[in-house]
């Protein structure tokens, strides 16, 4: 067995030795080339820029960005944007926006990133907005790690959907982890209608699904998944939509936040014909926050003395009064990326998974302000041309993300903020 193991570890090793990082467009003129060009375990390194491409993934390898925010793949409204289809595939710190539409047969969705018949999948750090149809789309997929994405103002957050080719292959075992899934105008998370497949042992955990059009999260012949942590904050229609007349249940949900926008919005719907779900955890004995739930807490230890009915067969016997917020700031400290100073849109400029009032710095904000406007660029070309201060710490300078603060910064810092240039990049 050692020997086996030091086999594998050494194989591993000189894999990773062999791997080799190809630029664009240094290396290639495309990415599209760049990956075309790659070999199984390289890296397909993307430098700041716009790129108008459609991108098809059928290796492993890893797609990465230099930065987030300005290294951006437009779909131009159409298509999917980035199709994924062999496993072990990483995609990090790109921006995605412009895929085609949502159709009504679910297959048929464009997405920003669509995962097809391809498990241990990573999509981290993406900003994913402006798309017609998903942010991510996924399907006849699982071992997948969704995590740190910043998923705004598609049709749809995640969607998970059926097989059109396997019907008795599931999506099983991903994680859907530390999202920021904001005001997309559909749900924010879906999984959904499935025939023979079901979506089962997911996780969905930490992410803030909040402003969005049509619910927060639908589960649809769903089982064994927990959904824990989340806030599912103001969302129009419901929050929560449950619905199943084929099977599913044994799902679990605790310390989940479920808040709508309003007293006339319904909150939950949850199918007769649904199985039987859970929404507490056993011990100790904590379930959700509900915002509407009306009971007491005579020994104030943060339970509800009365069960919370959520219309199906199991009721949440341990309802939450209350959630840990400790900046007031509408976000529940679980999943506010910056829990000790308010940032209600959880802004987080350079996609490291902190938001940016608790950040040392903010990208661009040369002056130190915690704001980037036309200040900043006077402050660096008072740094550059007159000796004034450094911006602290210089790297807060460097917008254009060359590694270096001067003039060119000042630049894009006016162009980011008359001409509506790219957000500011540090490295």
């Amino acid at each position: 067995m050692k020997t086996t193991f030091i086999s594998f570890s050494l194989l591993l090793f000189i894999s990773f030795c062999n791997a080799t990082i190809i630029s664009v467009p240094e290396d290639a003129t495309t990415i599209q080339s760049g990956i075309d060009m790659a070999l199984s375990g390289d890296t397909v390194l993307v430098q700041i820029g716009i790129y108008n491409e459609h991108l098809s993934i059928n290796k492993p390898l890893s797609l990465i960005g230099q930065a987030m925010n300005c290294t951006l793949i437009r779909g131009n409204d159409s298509g999917t944007v980035i199709s994924i289809t062999s496993p072990h595939v990483v995609v990090k710190k790109l921006t995605v926006i412009g895929s085609g539409d949502f159709h009504e047969e679910e297959q048929s969705w464009d997405a920003a990133i669509k995962i097809t018949e391809a498990d241990s999948c990573m999509i981290e750090s993406c900003r994913l907005i402006d798309n017609g149809g998903a942010g991510i789309a996924l399907s006849e997929s699982s071992y997948c790690i969704l995590n740190l994405n910043q998923i705004r103002r598609n049709h749809a957050g995640i969607y998970f959907y059926e097989s059109s080719h396997y019907p008795d292959i599931e999506n099983t075992y991903n994680q859907i982890t530390e999202n920021h899934i904001t005001d997309n105008t559909g749900k924010g998370i879906i999984l959904e209608h499935t025939l023979a497949a079901h979506h089962r042992y997911n996780t969905i955990s930490h992410n803030e699904v909040s402003r969005n059009g049509s619910g927060g999260i639908s589960m649809i012949m769903c089982y064994n998944n927990n959904v824990l942590y989340n806030q599912f904050s103001f969302n129009s229609y419901c929050f929560f939509y449950m619905e199943c007349t084929g099977g599913g249940g044994d799902n679990l949900f605790h310390h989940n936040i479920f808040q709508s926008p309003d007293e006339n919005t319904a909150s939950f719907y949850y199918d007769s014909f649904m199985g039987v779900n859970f929404w507490n955890q056993a011990s100790p004995c904590e379930g959700n926050y509900w915002a509407n739930y009306t009971g007491t807490d005579s020994n104030g230890d943060g339970i509800g003395d009365t069960e919370y009915s959520v219309g199906g067969p199991q009721p949440d016997y341990c309802p939450l009064i209350s959630y840990p917020d400790d900046d007031s700031d509408g976000i529940a400290d679980f999943v506010d990326n910056c829990p000790y100073f308010a940032n209600p849109n959880q802004s987080d400029m350079n996609g490291n998974g902190v938001g940016d009032v608790c950040d040392a710095y903010i990208c661009g904000d040369a002056n130190g302000d915690k704001t980037i406007n036309i200040g900043d660029g006077v402050y660096i070309i008072n740094y550059v041309f007159r000796g004034g201060n450094s911006p602290n710490p210089e790297i807060a300078g460097d917008a254009n993300c060359d590694e270096v603060c001067n003039v060119g910064d000042a630049v894009y810092i006016v162009n980011y903020v008359f001409r509506g240039g790219l957000e500011p990049c540090c490295p």
